[in-house]
C-alpha cells in the first residue's frame, strides 16, 4: 500500500499537482525552500508615516518640559529648544529609537515630527511643563496630530516576501523592510 501512495505521488508531481506534498511532509506554505506568496485583496500599500506638530505657547523665557511616549517620559527639554534638541529627547525612548523619527522647525518651533515607519499615529504626549513667562506659568506645550499615519498593507512581510494580488492577479515583492516595505511587481506581468 505504501508503494502505492509512493507512485502515486510522483504521478501527482509530475503531472503538477504538488498540494499532496505539504500533507505527507505536515506543512505548508514552503516547499523546496521558496515560501508561498501571502495572499491579499488587491495591491499591497506601503503606508504613510504620521506626522504631528509640537507648537511652545506663550513665549518662554525660563522652565522645561517633558515628552511621554508609551508610558516613558524624557529628558527635560529647555525653554527654547532646537528640533535637534527635541529629536535626540525622542530617539532616546525605547519605543521609538535612532531613525525612528525626524523633527524639523526653527529654534522654538513650532516642530513637524515625521515618524519615519508607517503606522497608526502615535500617542506622544507633553507630560509635564514647568515653562514660565517673567516668573508666570505659561500654557503648556501642545502636540496637534497632522497627517495621520497608516500602517503597511499587508502587514508583517519580511524583505523577500512574496504577496499575491487576489484582485488583479499580480505578484508582488517587498524589497524594503518589514516595517517600511518598497513593495516591486515581479516580472513582466500584464
Amino acid at each position: 500500500m505504501k508503494r502505492f501512495g509512493f507512485f502515486a505521488g510522483i504521478l501527482a508531481l509530475m503531472l503538477g499537482d504538488r498540494s499532496w506534498l505539504s500533507t505527507l511532509l505536515g506543512f505548508s506554505g514552503v516547499v523546496g525552500g521558496v515560501s508561498s506568496p501571502q495572499e491579499y485583496p488587491g495591491t499591497p500599500g506601503a503606508g504613510t508615516s504620521a506626522i504631528q506638530t509640537l507648537t511652545i505657547n506663550g513665549s518662554p523665557d525660563a522652565g522645561t518640559f517633558r515628552l511621554m511616549f508609551q508610558g516613558i517620559t524624557s529628558v527635560a527639554l529647555g525653554n527654547n529648544p532646537v528640533n535637534t534638541d527635541v529629536q535626540a529627547a525622542l530617539v532616546a525612548l525605547p519605543g521609538i529609537g535612532a531613525g525612528g523619527v525626524v523633527v524639523t522647525g526653527a529654534q522654538g518651533g513650532p516642530f513637524t515630527i515625521t515618524w519615519q515607519a508607517p503606522a497608526a499615529t502615535p500617542a506622544l504626549v507633553v507630560s509635564t511643563s514647568t515653562l514660565t513667562n517673567g516668573g508666570n506659568p505659561v500654557a503648556a506645550p501642545g502636540i496637534v496630530n497632522g497627517t495621520p499615519g497608516v500602517a503597511p498593507t499587508p502587514a508583517g512581510v519580511k524583505k523577500g516576501g512574496l504577496v499575491q494580488d487576489t484582485t488583479n492577479g499580480f505578484l508582488y515583492i517587498n524589497t524594503g523592510t518589514v516595517s517600511v516595505p518598497t513593495w516591486t511587481k515581479v516580472g513582466t506581468q500584464s
